[in-house]
């Protein structure tokens, strides 16, 4: 039984549970008070940074307003430029923990749920961004933006074990606000993920809204939402 497990394992590609422990201190960045279509507030998150040897460590804590149950814990771990390095995600409500492992152009994601460990190798064809990267991506990139051009990448789903190839435009600017749109290439992602809007201050670029698909779910479903954002700190 023993052997036949073994095989069984070596065939399915079975893999070691990584070390998914998140160190969650960190200088507070943000706060986010999400809300559903009708208005009400569903979670809160926090957005926390802080420095590790040459990289940043940014982790976002999201939360149940009622109780402040934790929903999602996300942590990456990226260069000043947010070139991903790492990330971990403790996905409180589908009992998923999962790491992603970025090196040069391949990436490596790993899930863990109910004791079972998987993991899916892939050759990135784009720069690969997760929940805590995305703002400073678009930042990093904001002058090409600026002058119209469209920023590729691809959009890490870890508890899926996929990316996904979406772009980012600069859609709408103006003297008080600027926004970035981020839309999927595949037309069978667009109709089951709307369109994500960023809404940044056009002269200080701090973030100030996001509209669109976020992490937690509400009653077991995928949830569109609106993010309203309160700084605490200069982003990074």
């Amino acid at each position: 039984m023993r052997w036949t497990t073994l095989i069984l394992c070596l065939v399915a590609g079975c893999a070691t549970a990584p070390n998914l422990h998140v160190d969650e201190r960190g200088t507070p960045i943000y706060d986010g008070a999400v809300y559903g279509s009708d208005g009400d507030q569903l979670f809160e998150y926090t957005r926390t940074s802080r420095a590790e040897g040459d990289a940043l460590v940014s982790t976002h804590h999201s939360r149940e307003v009622d109780g402040g149950r934790r929903v999602t814990l996300q942590s990456a771990t990226h260069s000043e430029a947010y070139a991903l390095q790492r990330s971990v995600e403790h996905h409180d409500q589908l009992g998923i923990r999962s790491e992603v492992v970025v090196d040069g152009d391949r990436i490596r994601m790993t899930t863990v749920r109910n004791g079972r460990v998987r993991t899916k190798r892939r050759r990135l064809s784009g720069p690969a961004v997760v929940g805590p990267t995305l703002f400073g991506f678009v930042l990093h990139h904001w002058d090409a933006l600026s002058r119209g051009e469209s920023v590729a990448l691809r959009f890490v789903v870890p508890q899926r074990r996929s990316t996904y190839a979406f772009d980012l435009k600069m859609t709408e600017r103006d003297s008080a606000t600027t926004t970035v749109v981020m839309q999927a290439r595949s037309t069978l992602v667009r109709a089951s993920v709307p369109a994500m809007r960023m809404v940044f201050d056009s002269t200080s670029h701090e973030i100030l809204r996001y509209e669109g698909r976020i992490p937690p779910q509400l009653n077991g479903k995928p949830v569109d939402a609106r993010v309203e954002y309160t700084m605490r700190a200069p982003f990074r």
